[in-house]
């Protein structure tokens, strides 16, 4: 019925369709659509049935919308505006809006969905569409509306609508003073919430939910799903894991462990500008508990190393031209330890496995590397648990000209690295030599962690 629809909407240029099956479109029909929609509301209201709006576009300032609305707070039913840009309603006239509630949202990301949900006297209809409620859209353009009809997709377009109405980070308030002034919510009792932070962490759990979904239906191939940087991405692998699917390998970043988006503030935060970006303190002790609990297995470093001086300087006006990455690999170690071994999140034990031992299994190099035994690689880090330090670039032995994590304060100093039995560094310094190293073997990983 809607690719009927859909062929009427590239034909009405020629000829006018004698009906429509799902769609409203303007110029001609959406206007009737959305006046007939909040009538039926207001209708439901009057008889004392569940009545009520939640619509949420870029604009509002179509006088007859805006006249249909008022009459339908003036007989009862609660209507919830959520507004990016114009809107020409203003809320708590007595007798006329007062059961309007208008917040405006503007945020990092530009937001452009249009979504319009009615109570329908208990049977709820959502919509969702090209167009807002402005003359130009509903009068003079070609704009279509739809009815969501798939169940799945309901409740995630109904969750939108309801982020975005527990906001309380970026929304602005229209006043209940006939004002039309917005002023933000007073943050203070109440849960902190971030509707765009939460869609971007959705976005990445989606993702691992569909690659886990792809894997599933390959039999259970192997998935090992790179740089996990938030608790709804995590709870995505646990909740595959209790399904009973296998062969599910989860490497987080350090950075994703020490660092939290609150770096983006800092003068210098196009040093921080990376793929996925840094997450709430939240996520941070999210991954701590998955790494302990072994729902992470290996701890990486995603190491991009890009001057800030030369090439993160291109984003400093426009941040999208800012590449993306940032340097870690040499800082990886002594992080892990001293804020995970030192302050007790994980054992001494769990840092060789997510750092040595499961990295060497995963990439085929186990049992040559990852483990001190007979035939194997004598490589060893000796840490001094004791000594106290201060991380600075000054201590780093890379070509990039600045860490991430300047200034971190260290409980653990490593002392000696080993490779093969041999010294390679010491006391900061490296001992190693050109042509110490090997091309190494690999084979297939198809066991188990």
């Amino acid at each position: 019925m809607i690719g009927e629809d859909a062929t009427a909407v590239f034909n009405m240029l020629s000829s006018e369709p004698e009906s429509w099956n799902q769609l409203a479109v303007a110029p001609l029909w959406l206007r009737g659509k959305f006046l007939s929609w909040i009538k039926r509301e207001t209708e439901f209201a009057k008889s004392g049935r569940p009545a009520y709006i939640i619509a949420k576009m870029n604009s509002l300032c179509d006088k007859g919308i805006i006249a249909a609305l008022y009459e339908a707070s003036a007989a009862g039913v609660k209507i919830d505006l959520i507004i990016r840009g114009i809107c020409c309603v203003k809320a708590g006239i007595p007798g006329v809006s007062e059961n309007i509630r208008v917040r405006s949202i503007v945020g990092t990301f530009l937001e452009h969905s249009r979504i319009f949900c009615f109570g329908n006297g208990g049977n709820e209809e959502i919509y969702m569409g090209s167009a807002d409620w402005m003359p130009r859209n509903l009068d003079r353009r070609v704009e279509i509306t739809f009815p969501v009809l798939d169940p799945s997709v309901r409740a995630k377009v109904r969750h939108i609508l309801e982020v975005e109405l527990e906001d309380t980070v970026r929304a602005r308030i229209m006043k209940m003073d006939e004002s039309g002034q917005y002023e933000r919510i007073d943050k203070r009792g109440k849960e902190i919430v971030d509707s765009q932070d939460v869609f971007c962490k959705e976005a990445e759990a989606e993702a691992v939910r569909r690659v886990l979904y792809l894997a599933k239906l390959a039999g259970d191939a192997p998935v090992y799903i790179v740089h996990l940087s938030c608790k709804e991405s995590l709870e995505a692998v646990e909740e595959a894991r209790r399904n009973g699917q296998k062969n599910i390998f989860v490497e987080t970043c350090t950075q994703y462990l020490t660092l939290t988006e609150d770096r983006y503030k800092d003068p210098d935060g196009l040093k921080y500008i990376m793929s996925p970006p840094l997450r709430t303190q939240q996520d941070l002790d999210a991954l701590w508990k998955g790494l302990e609990a072994g729902e992470i297995q290996i701890v990486a470093t995603d190491h991009c190393p890009f001057n800030y001086a030369k090439e993160k300087q291109d984003g400093k006006d426009d941040f999208r031209k800012c590449p993306n990455g940032a340097p870690g690999v040499e800082e990886r170690m002594i992080l892990l330890f001293s804020e995970g071994v030192m302050k007790n999140k994980i054992s001494i034990n769990k840092l060789v496995e997510v750092a040595c031992t499961n990295p060497a299994k995963v990439y085929g190099m186990y049992p040559k590397k990852g483990i001190i035994e007979p035939g194997a690689d004598g490589d060893l880090v000796i840490i001094d648990a004791d000594a106290k330090q201060t991380l600075t670039h000054k201590m780093m032995h890379g070509a990039v000209d600045y860490t991430s994590y300047e200034g971190t304060d260290l409980h653990g100093k490593i002392d000696l690295v080993m490779q093969r039995g041999n010294i390679i560094a010491e006391n900061n310094e490296f001992k190693g030599n050109r042509g110490d190293g090997k091309y190494l073997y690999r084979k297939p990983f198809l066991g188990d962690l």
